[in-house]
């Protein structure tokens, strides 16, 4: 079993190119359906049928898990399976016909102009005697979060040399392993830079951006509470994660007049269709807009 699982895992790195916290999202969702398939008194993944995986999907629903979140552990185990029968561990894939659950599509949660001005102008207040290190480092995650709207994902992986400093541009390896390179303001390279001034008085054994106070590479969970912790004292919204600041970093480039193409270029979105939210994001704009242009 454990030799299944090791393989595929290592076709998700070396194949795939999935990041490590994508591999351990599919590594955690196989783990909690073989403990499902334990408890039906099944064995894995040889006597997985149809019907145990709508019955695990049905039993998440019943929990509260969200349609959103089933539906990707469905994909982790479509994925899988898939990997199992190309590579004839499996005549067939039990996963393949079964359907994800509807999903309503929502508005993204967006952080207010003036509020991200008002964070950002108490964390550079605070910096006004030095610069500690801790507020200089979460004050660079929060800028190059809503500064280029990369994924938490994506700031993880950035290296220091992904930073060209000739042509103030910043690369990103992006889902699927694309690369996509992002203009940085004058403004947001200061920052940076002096961050990474600071960062190699640590002397961290590795080239990874965003470190920890201990100088270790940066994690998801770390990051999220890192940008929870500071967007609450500023927002209400319901989603104070990191991808707020994205969905804000788009729907206020939108507001202000950007081309929705250009906008889903800078966001490394495969089709236009994840952009078009973002134009839902701005009704605001668009009635304003409707109002100067209609005749009447």
């Amino acid at each position: 079993m454990s030799g299944i699982v090791d393989k595929f895992c290592s076709f998700l790195k070396y194949e795939r190119r999935y990041s490590e916290h994508t591999i351990t999202s599919y590594l955690n969702d196989i783990k909690q359906f073989i403990k499902y398939c334990e408890f039906l008194q099944i064995g894995f993944p040889v006597d997985v049928r149809p019907t145990h995986v709508r019955s695990w999907v049905a039993e998440l629903s019943i929990r509260g898990l969200k349609p959103r979140s089933i539906n990707r552990k469905v994909t982790s185990l479509r994925t899988f399976f898939t990997f199992c029968r190309a590579n004839k561990i499996l005549p067939d894939n039990p996963v393949q016909i079964v359907k994800g659950l509807r999903i309503g599509k929502s508005i993204p949660s967006t952080i207010k102009e003036s509020e991200l001005e008002e964070l950002f102008g108490q964390m550079q207040h605070a910096m006004a005697d030095g610069y500690p290190f801790s507020i200089l480092r979460d004050l660079a995650v929060l800028e190059i979060l809503y500064g280029t709207g990369i994924r938490r994902a994506e700031l993880i992986e950035l290296k220091i040399n992904d930073i060209d400093d000739h042509r103030s541009v910043l690369r990103v390896m992006g889902k699927g392993r694309k690369e996509r390179e992002l203009p940085l303001t004058g403004k947001l390279m200061d920052i940076i830079y002096i961050y990474i001034h600071h960062r190699a008085e640590m002397n961290p054994p590795h080239e990874y951006l965003i470190v920890t106070n201990k100088g270790r590479k940066a994690y998801p969970r770390f990051i999220y509470s890192l940008v929870t912790r500071y967007l609450r004292s500023v927002s209400s919204v319901e989603n104070r994660g990191p991808h707020s600041l994205r969905h804000s970093f788009a729907t206020h480039l939108t507001e202000n007049g950007a081309d929705i193409a250009a906008v889903k270029k800078l966001l490394g979105h495969s089709s236009l269709a994840s952009t078009e939210v973002y134009i839902h994001n701005s009704m605001g704009k668009l009635k304003e807009i409707y109002k100067q242009s209609l005749p009447r």
